[in-house]
């Protein structure tokens, strides 16, 4: 009996810790949405906000509340829910129905002076993000070799830095191993891109 109160007595005053007599609360970002909220809900894994519009456009925000895209659904749909981190559940109350949407959010990027091999105007341009120190990147180059030699004309490769933060050396590696006479040619930049990351 004295030990049961006594584990009690233990959980009640741990348990008094985890109590707070206060919450601070700091304001991260405010957000204009610029119509008015019908919902306002996020994906289980917190990474993307959902806004459902009274006019019917649902605005896709990252979370911490940049706008990343808006697309239309339509004022009929009264509810929406996040499933998994690229699927959408639409209610439609009237209907009695729902729809599922999958969403591929496009990121536009400028390749203009990056370092490429391949015409310039092809209509095909496989952007690259390469470490210099990722093996699996380097598997990678004789695959892209074979597709400007295979496709002369129709492809480009364009060749963006992207070192991972498991890398040490990844982020200085470029500047350290591109030649100064290089770095201005595109064309011989990115020979010695494929060069540095094959090594």
């Amino acid at each position: 009996m004295k030990k049961s109160l006594l584990v009690i007595l233990l959980l009640l005053l741990s348990a008094t810790g985890l109590l707070a007599d206060s919450v601070d609360v700091r304001l991260l970002r405010s957000v204009s949405l610029g119509e008015t909220p019908r919902q306002v809900v996020t994906s289980a894994d917190g990474q993307r906000i959902y806004v459902l519009t009274t006019t019917g456009q649902v605005q896709l925000y990252s979370a911490d509340g940049k706008k990343q895209g808006v697309f239309e659904v339509g004022p009929e749909v009264t509810g929406i829910t996040p499933q998994g981190p690229d699927r959408l559940i639409l209610q439609l109350a009237e209907k009695q129905e729902m729809t599922l949407l999958a969403l591929q959010p496009v990121v536009s990027l400028t390749t203009a002076g990056a370092p490429s091999l391949g015409a310039p105007d092809a209509p095909v341009e496989i952007v690259v993000f390469d470490d210099f120190e990722c093996p699996y990147c380097a598997k990678a180059v004789p695959l892209f070799k074979q597709v400007l030699e295979t496709y002369p004309g129709k492809a480009r490769l364009v060749f963006k830095n992207f070192p991972l933060k498991m890398h040490k050396n990844a982020r200085v590696a470029l500047p350290r191993r591109l030649p100064q006479r290089d770095r201005g040619n595109s064309g011989r930049c990115m020979t010695c891109c494929l060069k540095i990351t094959t090594h």
